[in-house]
């Protein structure tokens, strides 16, 4: 565990797919911020006393068996995302397997993902309150990723945990099925107004420097999609399969999951081809799109 400020400390180590950043308070109550570490730190964590889990959101890679070695920890999680998180079906039908089915992946996804079923003992709120002792921590809702998505701000720090709003290169990740464009845009200009001096997020690195243009530079790369998405239109792919073909999000398919990246690559379009028609930029005929 790294130390950020006297009682918070973050889990060092992997944090990509299916693993997250945790962050730790120890104080009169001990918390942890998602439950997915890393096997070096969660056996660290075994050790740790938990009272209480605050979810940013019902995603599987955050939604780990961790939560069960603490078996009378509060779970906390927003409403929106409570279904979510408790749901193996559910967490497969929103990423898009019944849409554009995978079957021999679906059938290993979640135990890759270590994931397991999480209920919730309580709800989060957009500016709700919480307290650990002497740290206090404000709920932010930025939904967008999913619907309950949410951050958390440590007032007492400058700090705030962003979630899978993470301010890197690749751009906010909306394959999920209720994942809405304009939230994330909503969300990231939210996370611009509380002004924080410390991003930390689930998947990036710790962010202290240029945070305003940060925050610019992602939501641009939403901007740069939808450009590169109506290139394609123009050059006459109507279809999400035949644009995705292209791969405009991610660039490449990499071995060997070429077909859960084809998957997300079409998840990830469909939900821009959904904001760009709600903008009134597209037209939308069933499976056919075109622009205006």
């Amino acid at each position: 565990m790294k130390k950020l400020y006297p009682h918070i400390s973050i889990t060092e180590g992997a944090c990509t797919f299916p693993w997250c950043n945790m962050l730790l308070i120890e104080d009169e109550l001990n918390a942890l911020v998602d439950c997915s570490p890393a096997p070096e730190p969660m056996e660290q964590l075994k050790d740790v006393r938990i009272d209480a889990f605050y979810m940013t959101h019902g995603h599987c890679d955050h939604v780990s068996e961790c939560f069960q070695y603490y078996p009378g920890a509060e779970m906390l999680m927003h409403p929106l995302d409570i279904e979510l998180a408790a749901s193996p079906e559910l967490q497969l039908m929103q990423l898009g397997f019944d849409i554009y089915p995978i079957p021999d992946i679906r059938a290993i996804y979640l135990d890759a993902a270590w994931y397991s079923p999480c209920t919730a003992t309580g709800t989060l709120q957009d500016g709700q309150r919480l307290s650990t002792g002497d740290v206090d921590i404000d709920v932010v809702h930025l939904p967008g990723h999913t619907p309950g998505h949410c951050g958390f701000a440590f007032p007492q720090h400058g700090m705030l945990f962003t979630g899978d709003i993470g301010l890197d290169k690749f751009g906010i990740w909306c394959g999920d099925t209720q994942s809405q464009v304009g939230d994330c845009i909503r969300s990231i200009h939210r996370i611009g107004e509380l002004q924080p001096d410390v991003i930390v997020s689930s998947h990036w690195s710790i962010i202290d420097k240029n945070i305003p243009r940060r925050l610019h530079d992602y939501e641009n790369i939403i901007y740069q999609r939808e450009e590169a998405i109506a290139k394609h239109l123009r050059r006459g792919r109507h279809t999400i399969i035949e644009i995705a073909e292209e791969k405009p999000i991610y660039g490449k398919f990499n071995e060997p999951w070429v077909e859960l990246y084809r998957m997300h690559e079409r998840m990830m379009i469909l939900k821009h081809l959904e904001y760009m028609v709600e903008k009134g930029e597209v037209e939308q005929d069933q499976d056919i799109y075109r622009l205006k």
